[in-house]
């Protein structure tokens, strides 16, 4: 969930960045005099390396390049400021992210990493050249890139390969970034790792199929397919975080092999109308369209809840971000068994205006320092039930800790 709200930030963002320009005016006199701009692209000086010599990173374009400047970008590993001579070593993060007319991007050998997010939604990049050197790209740089068919690798890149415009590792075993496939698309058979982000914000995607191969699917790797209807998970054991969050899925089965359910991976799917589960699954279950741990004790997923969806009551604990962006769910009944629940459990569901506590003892996680509150931007006229006690509303009430878990203007009852 973290991941989103930094999405939504990151969106923001390249929105600001939409004419690729970096804006001076809120940059400190400090902060400026460590910075120079060279053929169209703006540098961070960085001091010295521990051979003493002069080390910077790029971090945007100059807000006076011209589009004949940034259409087709070389990285150059030296550059040369005011007689004095700088090693690049990378790209920082999102320092592209946004921005329009790049078509082509070339690196010269001895660039080394490139930042999360760096190339983000550059929608009219089409060719990448990575040399050697280059073995360090941050999760996510290449995402939203939907004509980004061409890329290159070096034979001698010792951590990277392509292959009909996906970046993998180098054997073929992971999959680290596939911004331009498109329709129902099958991953080449012997990759086992669908890494972090790997097809993000990828909109020509309509359906995914594994090979047998696959065994993990990690964080955000389908974040924001907004296309993808469908995925066949084959074999997976593993499926990340916010995996196929905001993607069109609009049914989706957990197959036997999964053992391992990071979070809710399919929290905000407002398509998504069944999760069911492979009767062989050991590890978890389903049960009107609810995914659960095998005991049924604790909700995993409930992304595809309608307004008739009735928790089992058989439930202890709602799990993080459990029904997180679900727009369907109006007004729920919390069983008496229920015991806790989990950060964000209903964050965003700005449909729910009843919620009804079936007991006192259930705890909510404490809405503290980057946690998101149980009802996070919920609606502002939520109705809360609880029931009566002559210590309500008191420090450390129940009462006391659903107001601090939910909008401003929350309405808590008793009965």
């Amino acid at each position: 969930m973290r991941n989103i709200v930094k999405k939504i930030v990151l969106i923001l963002f390249c929105v600001m960045l939409s004419a690729c320009f970096v804006t001076y005016g809120t940059i400190s006199a400090e902060a400026k005099s460590t910075t120079f701009t060279k053929n169209g692209l703006v540098y961070a000086m960085l001091g010295k390396d521990e051979t003493g010599q002069r080390i910077a990173s790029i971090i945007g374009i100059d807000e006076n390049a011209g589009s004949d400047m940034i259409k087709n970008i070389k990285i150059y590993s030296v550059i040369r400021n005011n007689r004095k001579d700088y090693n690049i070593k990378g790209i920082e993060s999102l320092s592209f992210a946004g921005c329009s007319g790049i078509e082509s991007i070339e690196f010269e050998d001895g660039i080394e990493s490139v930042g999360v997010s760096a190339f983000y939604k550059c929608e009219d990049l089409c060719s990448v050249i990575i040399p050697a050197s280059l073995t360090d790209i941050g999760s996510h740089c290449f995402a939203g890139c939907t004509n980004l068919k061409n890329i290159v690798v070096s034979e001698e890149n010792k951590k990277y390969t392509a292959e009909d415009g996906v970046l993998y590792s180098k054997k073929f075993k992971k999959i680290i970034s596939a911004p331009a496939v498109s329709g129902d698309y099958t991953i080449k058979k012997g990759v086992e790792t669908v890494g972090t982000g790997a097809f993000d914000s990828n909109t020509l995607l309509t359906g995914i199929t594994f090979p047998s191969t696959i065994r993990k699917v990690e964080e955000s790797a389908f974040y924001n397919c907004l296309n993808l209807t469908k995925a066949d998970l084959k074999k997976t054991e593993y499926i990340g975080r916010e995996s196929f969050a905001g993607s069109g899925l609009t049914e989706v089965t957990i197959p036997a092999t999964t053992v391992t359910v990071k979070g809710n991976p399919f929290m905000f799917c407002d398509k998504l109308t069944k999760i069911s589960v492979s009767k062989k699954n050991v590890k978890f279950k389903s049960s009107n369209g609810i995914l659960l741990n095998a005991s049924g004790e604790k909700i995993i997923s409930a992304s595809s809840a309608t307004e008739e969806t009735v928790i089992p009551s058989g439930v202890k604990v709602i799990g993080e971000f459990a029904f997180a962006g679900n727009t369907r769910i109006n007004n729920l009944v919390l069983p008496a068994k229920i015991e806790k629940i989990c950060e964000g459990a209903f964050c965003y569901c700005t449909s729910l205006k009843k919620v009804r506590f079936s007991s006192r003892k259930t705890n909510l996680d404490v809405a503290i320092d980057e946690k998101y509150g149980v009802f996070f931007n919920t609606v502002y006229n939520l109705i809360v039930e609880v029931p009566y006690s002559d210590k309500g509303f008191e420090k450390g009430s129940l009462e006391e800790s659903i107001k601090v878990n939910s909008p401003a203007g929350v309405d808590i009852t008793t009965y």
